[in-house]
């Protein structure tokens, strides 16, 4: 069965701690919150390429600088 994501919240990226390896925490539409064992944290957003068909991410900003709604709205276009 396919695994489904919930939206994020405020809460989560607040509370989100650096952890041995980084890790996502993702949004439906491609939106994630990758936490690297450093701290940092920034927004990515996963699409798929239009000629070649393969994932990539794009990086869209750092959680405390760009908002979750502001970066849903960047992913939305």
């Amino acid at each position: 069965m396919a695994n489904t994501t919930t939206n994020l919240t405020d809460i989560q990226p607040k509370r989100a701690k650096p952890r041995d390896k980084e890790y996502n925490l993702s949004d439906p539409g491609g939106l994630q919150l990758r936490i690297k064992p450093t701290g940092t944290t920034a927004w990515l957003i996963n699409y798929r390429r239009t000629f070649t068909g393969k994932r990539t991410n794009m990086k869209r900003g750092v959680y405390p600088d760009f908002h979750l709604v502001n970066v849903r709205k960047i992913s939305d276009e």
